[in-house]
Parts: C-alpha cells; structure tokens; sequence
C-alpha cells in the first residue's frame, strides 16, 4: 500500500521483513536513522554489535585468537585469556568458548566469503587475545587467503620477530598502549611493557599504518600523567593515523562468573573517566572517542 511504498523509499526497516532475530543493526541503517545506541543500555549481543561499530563493519570478519600473555585487570573478553577452548557457563545455557583450526580449513572457509568480505572495504580482523601468541598460525592463514584486506589488532606483547611477520602480512594495525610507567603495566596486567615499546617501534619502522587504541580505565590509564605519556611516545612515529581512546565499559565484570573467574579490580569503576583528548590534539594527533 502507500505507507508501505513510502517506507521502503524512505529507507525505514520494519521487524518481520528487513529486520530478524539474525539482523545487525548496521545491516539495516540502524546507524544512521539512531535506531542503537553504543554508549548506553545493555541488550543481548551488544559486544558483538559494538564491535562491528568500532572495529569494521558489517561485512568484516572477526578472528579472535584464543590466549594472551597479559591478565589486565579490566580485561573485557576473560574467555579469551586462556589458549584452550573452555565451557562458558551462562543464564542462557552452556557454550563452548574456542574451537580449534588447522590453518589451511580455516583459510578455506575464509575464502569462499572473500568477495563478500571485500566489498565495501571489508576484511578481515586478527585480533584476540593476542594473535601474536599464535603467530605462526595466524601467518600460515594470511598467507592462504585470498587478496583481502587484513587488519591486525594486537596488544604488541610478543617476540618481535613474530611481530614483524605479520606485520608484514597485514593491511593496517590496531595497537594497544596502556601504560607507559612500566611498574604500572606490572601491577595492572601482569607483564612487563618492554616487549610492546619495542614492538611500537618496530611497527613505525615497518611502513604500515597504525592506529593506537587507549583503555581508558577510571584512575588507572586515564590520569593526565599517563595520557601525556603516551602523547610524547606516539607524537612523532610514522605510520601513525590516529589515537582511539576506548571509554571503559562497567559491564565486563559479569562475563568472569560464567568463565568460572574471579572479576578483582583495583580501581573504582564508578569514577568519572578523565577524557582529556585535548592532550593529543594539542600535539597535532587526531583523537576519536570510540
């Protein structure tokens, strides 16, 4: 009828025709008529629409490597953590958390959606855990695939060898810096940052564009002390698109029960996070809130 006609030339999507229980906000401009807030509210399956938002789009496929070398105390995937798969225990049922590949099976699968994935500057995300502790595996995949677009995101925690390969095989990586006092990178995620200071440096050397991504825990990476830090290590690499600082999210805390972990900060998750972003425009880095 009219209002149907008008609807569908306005672009509006209605549920039980372009919107399902299979739909991403993104698939049907959720995005741009305000339909789905990213800063707000707690729905089912929001990490993983916020994750098509912040890291790519809809038609980008998400690897998250199963182990990471670092036990940060804000960690928002614990599943993650360890590098074997693992039952996840939930009000919506038990799941199984990892499944284990062998590189040429998931390259195949991978490439039979390359041309999907390349449409509209899609891709393909690496991230983790950390996949520099599969780093082998991980390049042993690129090297099978299709010609795609790949994107490495990493924590920099890793032999740099191992980083510098798959440096080299990807299209743009996304960089982890938490903090730069290293005894505060000891205390708050149990390793030490020389590996990744290194590993940035590294990174600036070897021609690919980067983008660094900033935590911003309540007292602990947001402090002006620490933020300046990072200005001063960031301000003058090569390579370097832009800073993204990532507010923290109080609801990471409730995923550790069902990976039967124990959720232990040490900061005040209540307290007002310090976005002070001029620090870095005031450097000339352009800074997005994510």
């Amino acid at each position: 009828d009219a209002v149907e006609f008008a609807r569908i030339l306005a672009g509006w999507p209605r549920l039980g025709a372009e919107i399902g229980e299979r739909t991403l906000p993104q698939e049907v401009r959720f995005d741009d008529i305000d339909g789905v807030s990213y800063t707000k509210g707690c729905y089912t399956g929001q990490e993983t629409v916020a994750r098509v938002h912040f890291r790519g789009h809809a038609n980008r496929w998400l690897g998250a490597v199963k182990g990471c070398p670092l036990s940060c105390m804000w960690c928002h995937n614990p599943e993650g953590q360890s590098s074997e798969p693992q039952v996840i225990h939930s009000p919506a049922g038990e799941r199984i958390a990892g499944k284990v590949y062998e590189a040429i099976e998931l390259a195949s699968l991978l490439n039979q959606q390359v041309e999907l994935l390349r449409a509209n500057d899609g891709g393909i995300t690496f991230s983790g855990g950390e996949p520099l502790l599969q780093a082998a595996f991980v390049a042993e995949v690129i090297d099978l695939l299709n010609d795609v677009h790949v994107l490495l995101d990493t924590s920099g925690y890793g032999d740099e060898q191992d980083f510098r390969q798959l440096v080299a095989r990807s299209s743009l990586v996304f960089f982890d810096l938490k903090l730069i006092d290293n005894a505060a990178h000891q205390h708050f995620t149990g390793c030490a940052n020389d590996l990744i200071l290194q590993n940035l440096h590294a990174l600036s050397e070897l021609g690919k564009p980067f983008v660094i991504r900033v935590p911003l825990v309540p007292g602990v990476t947001d402090t002006d002390l620490n933020l300046s830090a990072i200005v001063q290590t960031v301000r003058d690499l090569p390579g370097l698109l832009r800073v993204d600082v990532l507010p923290y999210n109080k609801a990471a805390g409730s995923k550790y029960q069902y990976a039967g972990m124990e959720f232990k900060p040490e900061y005040v998750e209540t307290q007002v996070l310090n976005l002070h972003t001029a620090l870095f425009a005031q450097a000339g880095i352009q800074v997005h809130i994510a």
